[in-house]
C-alpha cells in the first residue's frame, strides 16, 4: 500500500467513526500489528539477496518482515510488563497469528502451478528452529 491509499484509507476510518454512537470516555494507546509467523523475508541475509538484485524494500513492510525470536517475544513482554495504567493494568497484546506459510520449494517443485501452503508444524520448527519459534 502507497502512502497516498494510506492515507484515503486513513481518512475513511475516521469519518466512519465519527459516525458512531459509540465513544469511549477513557483514552487509549493502540498499537496495531498482524501476521505474527508470516515468512516473507525471513532473515537479513534474505534482504540482503533482494537488494543485490535490484528490489528496493525501503518502502517495502518486507524490510522488516521476519518471524519473532524468541528474544524479541520476551524483549516485547518484558517491556509490556513495565508499563501500567493509573489503576495498575498492564497493556493488553493481542497478537493475530497466521495459520500457514506459502510452501515455497513445493511451489518451485509444481512449476508455481499449484500454491501449496506450509501448515504451521513441525515442519517450520525443524527449517527454522524451535528457539524461534516459542
Amino acid at each position: 500500500m502507497n502512502y497516498l491509499d494510506y492515507c484515503i484509507n486513513f481518512l475513511s476510518a475516521v469519518k466512519t467513526n465519527q459516525k458512531s454512537p459509540l465513544r469511549l470516555n477513557e483514552k487509549l494507546v493502540i498499537l496495531e500489528s498482524d501476521d505474527w509467523g508470516a515468512i516473507r523475508t525471513p532473515s537479513a541475509k534474505v534482504l540482503l539477496e533482494f537488494e543485490k538484485y535490484g528490489f528496493n524494500l525501503d518502502k517495502s513492510i518486507y524490510k522488516y518482515d521476519a518471524l519473532a525470536s524468541e528474544t524479541d517475544l520476551n524483549s516485547l513482554f518484558d517491556l509490556l510488563l513495565s508499563i501500567k495504567n493509573a489503576e495498575g493494568e498492564h497493556p493488553v497484546l493481542t497478537a493475530n497469528s497466521i495459520m500457514a506459510n506459502p510452501d515455497f520449494m513445493n511451489i518451485i517443485l509444481n512449476r508455481f502451478i499449484r500454491h501449496l501452503k506450509d501448515i504451521l508444524s513441525i515442519k517450520i520448527i525443524l527449517k527454522y528452529g524451535k528457539k524461534e519459534l516459542k
